[in-house]
């Protein structure tokens, strides 16, 4: 379990499905097929698989997020890689994916406090 404030409906993490230093697999889910803004704060979510600790985190930017498929499910996994980091600064990449079919990507950045 992802330990986040978040509660339904804009909660959209559900569990993390793999996870190594760099790299997680989290499922979220949403209430409608999502947006890109949607998919955004899917991903910021999902970086809350890296926390050794419990942890405040905020998005601070989003950078060359691009829908490349126009999704109709409500249910998807978040492919997120850790890209770079700088203090309490931390970039990553993501993917949402589903059957095989990559629907979204882009990069955030996250504070952590």
């Amino acid at each position: 379990m992802i330990n986040i404030p978040h509660k339904k409906p804009i909660r959209f993490v559900n569990e993390v499905l793999s996870l190594d230093d760099s790299c997680a697999m989290v499922s979220v889910s949403f209430f409608k097929p999502p947006t890109l803004a949607m998919i955004c704060e899917a991903a910021a979510q999902s970086s809350g698989a890296f926390a050794k600790k419990q942890t405040l985190g905020y998005l601070l930017s989003i950078r060359d997020a691009l829908l490349l498929a126009e999704p109709q499910s409500l249910h998807y996994n978040v492919d997120i890689n850790l890209t770079a980091s700088f203090d309490n600064l931390l970039e990553y990449s993501f993917r949402l994916l589903a059957d095989g079919i990559v629907y979204a990507q882009g990069s955030i950045i996250i504070k952590v406090l």
